[in-house]
């Protein structure tokens, strides 16, 4: 229908006045249907406007199996009147850029690879699926000739090809069309069916910055922003590169190897604070005399896999009837391992971990988890239990 498709005439369009043909209460406010619309549809993979009619907010926008858009409105409008409405133009502007971005990326890829673009989301980034394999070198080649193809400020055409023409024509498309195909143009880069809005200039879209590729099903899912969006992602990563740089006295362009370095000396301290662990759980170990029925050790920085080993030994070597390994943490809390070969310990953890404000468990002979509660009431609690 020709009506309601103000935003496919003048994409740059911002405010219309127009007849309001239905309004009809709603989950969130009021279905309301106009005899013409600047407000964009979800379509496409592209997010509808948002924006203002009558002094009342726009918070959805959608267009049914009867080629009728509703818009989705806070407030009652009366059936007949004219009323005013105002796109959120900096929403729409943005979904322009990303949307006009997107189809250089994805027609860069079908005329270097002839791959499809199988899958398109417009969130806080870009999410497209396409049906071939990328490296991430491969992207920032074609993310230099996006960038290349806005320099030029490409003009982006809209056309309606009758069916003869459509049918000469190579273009991009998800499916099969019939009837009245929109047809976007981008010089040599992209020819696609879409019914989303775009900007009529590459150089319009600012800049193309690829974020991640990684295998998905048969492809691969690419992740990207555009425009004012993309300049706001730079500006928050070099606002992080600048931090990291400061704080390890690096170039800017030098970090990756000072934090190779960083990391090479966090891996020789880890070993270091292990060796010096096990040394201290040694040292204990020998005072532990032997068929002692409980012992209840207190520690700090031992990781979970060392407790367990260091719990063990002492029901093996030393022939405790119940070792407990309690770790104090970093919230305060303890997180416990408790082992036996003489004990049933599933049948008094609940009970242990009730007095002790803990949680967790595990089977017969070892059970796991933490407890809320101070050494000296763990102490105090846990004697009464196995003593």
């Amino acid at each position: 229908m020709e009506m309601n498709e103000l935003f496919y005439k003048n994409a740059y369009q911002k405010s219309f006045d127009a007849c309001v043909l239905a309004c009809e209460v709603c989950k969130g406010g009021y279905d309301v249907i106009l005899e013409d619309t600047v407000f964009y549809p979800e379509g496409g993979g592209q997010p509808c406007d948002m924006g203002i009619l009558d002094g009342f907010e726009v918070y959805d926008v959608q267009r049914d199996k009867q080629d009728v858009i509703h818009h989705f409105v806070k407030g009652k409008v009366d059936v007949g009147k004219m009323v005013h409405g105002e796109i959120d133009w900096q929403r729409r502007f943005d979904l322009m850029q990303n949307h006009s971005g997107e189809h250089v990326i994805s027609g860069l890829v079908h005329k270097k690879f002839g791959y499809e673009n199988v899958g398109f989301h417009m969130g806080e980034v870009i999410q497209i699926d396409l049906s071939g394999p990328l490296d991430w070198k491969t992207c920032l080649e074609i993310e230099r000739e996006a960038n290349a193809i806005i320099w030029e400020n490409i003009p982006i055409t809209i056309t309606y090809p009758n069916e003869n023409a459509l049918a000469a024509l190579q273009y991009r498309s998800k499916k099969e069309l019939v009837g009245k195909v929109r047809i976007v143009t981008i010089g040599e880069a992209d020819v696609c069916a879409c019914c989303g809005t775009h900007v009529a200039y590459t150089g319009e879209i600012g800049l193309i910055k690829m974020l991640s590729c990684v295998k998905h099903k048969d492809g691969v899912r690419i992740e990207l922003v555009c425009g004012e969006r993309a300049l706001l992602y730079m500006e928050k990563a070099y606002e992080q590169v600048r931090k990291i740089s400061t704080t390890l006295s690096s170039k800017p362009f030098l970090i990756g190897n000072a934090v190779d370095k960083l990391l090479e000396t966090n891996v020789k301290l880890t070993q270091r604070v292990k060796d010096s662990v096990a040394s201290a759980l040694d040292n204990r170990f020998e005072q532990i005399q032997e068929n002692t029925p409980l012992v209840i050790e207190f520690v700090e920085g031992v990781e979970r896999n060392a407790s367990v080993n260091y719990a063990n030994r002492l029901v093996v070597e030393k022939r405790v009837g119940v070792a407990c390994v309690m770790n104090l943490e970093e919230n305060g809390t303890y997180s416990y391992v408790m082992i036996s070969h003489c004990v049933d310990l599933k049948k008094y953890v609940k009970e242990c971990n009730a007095l002790l404000h803990g949680r967790g468990g595990g089977k017969q002979d070892i059970v796991q988890g933490s407890f809320s509660s101070s050494a000296d009431e763990i102490q105090k609690r846990l004697a009464e239990v196995f003593l």
